[in-house]
């Protein structure tokens, strides 16, 4: 079964952000990503950019935190949940090319696998946009999965219902391993509002990502661990090593890596 590439522009919905705004919230780490991030950044001497910043989770409590947060997102639906009172500082814009000026942004995140969407080409574009716009040294962080953790998760979860309140969500995963991604197909509803949709993430391993962030201008050490482990980003935690069957214990990753 082959996912259409265009997925991502009709999944990230209104529903999309009534589901991860209400019955889906309290499976959100947003607590420790934003701990994690106010550390990253703090002290920034001018805008961070939330790339992907959906409805506006992270962006809004670091900005009560003190940290100048704009945000970039193709949906127009989930830029309307954000609401008016982040209206000023949100953007309309794809990854692939990104409104804002070359060396421009004190640092950038994407969270809550935001990377991957595309095929292998634009996904490379992605991050050659990031690096352009980041000054020389500032930080990028990300999570995203990971190749091996994923393919034990996807193993142990065939096809999942999940009913709460007035909200059920419908669900199967698979991975396609010719294409190093992983797929998925449902359905959400939420009260009377009902949504088919896709999705396809292009998996990587700590290797591939950490070539990839070379090759698109990361010049400084880059910082991989557990997605679990997401508080000690930045920290002197010791990081676990880059490959190894080790990673098969967690299904993402948690990066920092400096322009």
């Amino acid at each position: 079964m082959t996912i259409q590439s265009h997925w991502w522009q009709t999944y990230f919905s209104t529903l999309y952000g009534k589901l991860y705004r209400g019955p889906l919230a309290e499976d959100l780490l947003t607590e420790d990503e934003v701990e994690t991030l106010e550390g990253v950044f703090n002290g920034a001497t001018g805008p961070v950019l939330d790339l992907g910043c959906g409805f506006g989770r992270h962006l809004a409590p670091l900005r009560k935190a003190g940290v100048p947060v704009l945000g970039i997102d193709w949906s127009q639906d989930l830029l309307l949940n954000a609401g008016a009172r982040l209206k000023r500082y949100l953007a309309r814009g794809d990854l692939r090319a990104l409104p804002a000026r070359s060396n421009s942004a004190a640092g950038a995140f994407m969270m809550f696998n935001t990377f991957g969407y595309f095929a292998e080409r634009d996904n490379e574009t992605v991050l050659g946009e990031v690096a352009r716009v980041l000054r020389p040294g500032a930080p990028l962080v990300m999570d995203l999965p990971n190749r091996a953790g994923m393919r034990e998760a996807v193993a142990q979860m065939p096809a999942a219902m999940r009913v709460e309140d007035d909200a059920e969500i419908i669900e199967s995963w698979w991975i396609d391993e010719e294409n190093k991604r992983v797929e998925s197909q449902g359905s959400w509803r939420v009260a009377k509002a009902e949504q088919t949709w896709s999705l396809s993430i292009r998996l990587y391993t700590p290797v591939e990502l950490t070539r990839m962030l070379r090759k698109a201008g990361f010049a400084g050490d880059v910082e991989i661990r557990f997605l679990e482990d997401l508080v000690d980003l930045g920290t002197d935690e010791p990081v676990p090593a880059p490959s190894g069957s080790h990673w098969r214990q967690s299904s993402g990753m948690a990066v920092l890596a400096r322009r």
